[in-house]
């Protein structure tokens, strides 16, 4: 009865230990689970969702729509993503932008009836082209520039110059 028991106790340890063993390496397996998708969600093709976003402004004219959701990183950086959708091509634009001038006063922008706003200016250089990301000063209103670099001639463009409303 006695080696029973001995031996069904080491039986009873060594499962435990075992267990113990698992639960660690799915401990260790999760946590570069956790660090892996970052990577991915860095070097892929972010899903635009309104849901990630503070301020998130819409473009419309019927047949061409543009989306613009911007998180304020501070004084200097916000995080956007801009999608457009126009005939004959969808694009999207991503990334963080920088106030290079953020100590200095606002610049004055004009809305569609003529009157003058403050506009902050925050702009992401990148070797094909520069996106320029105007918002007034109370956030109500964005107008988007851009310039293509590489001289490529395209008609799949953002739309800029016109002013993209807030609606969140």
């Amino acid at each position: 009865m006695k080696n029973y028991i001995v031996t069904l106790s080491i039986i009873i340890f060594g499962l435990i230990s075992c267990q113990n063993k698992s639960v660690d390496k799915k401990n260790e397996s999760s946590k570069l689970e956790i660090k892996t998708p970052e990577i991915i969600q860095k070097t892929s093709n972010p899903i635009f969702s309104q849901n990630d976003f503070e301020l998130v402004y819409e473009y419309s004219n019927g047949e061409d729509n543009q989306l613009l959701g911007i998180n304020i990183i501070d004084q200097k950086n916000l995080k956007f993503h801009l999608v457009t959708e126009t005939l004959p091509c969808d694009t999207e634009y991503w990334g963080i932008a920088e106030n290079k001038y953020g100590n200095l006063a606002s610049e004055v922008d004009e809305d569609e009836n003529g009157t003058s706003y403050g506009a902050n200016e925050y702009v992401i250089n990148k070797v094909e082209y520069t996106i320029a990301i105007r918002v007034a000063i109370d956030s109500s209103k964005v107008i988007i520039k851009y310039n293509q670099k590489d001289g490529l001639e395209t008609d799949c463009l953002p739309i800029t110059e016109e002013i993209m409303k807030r609606i969140k």
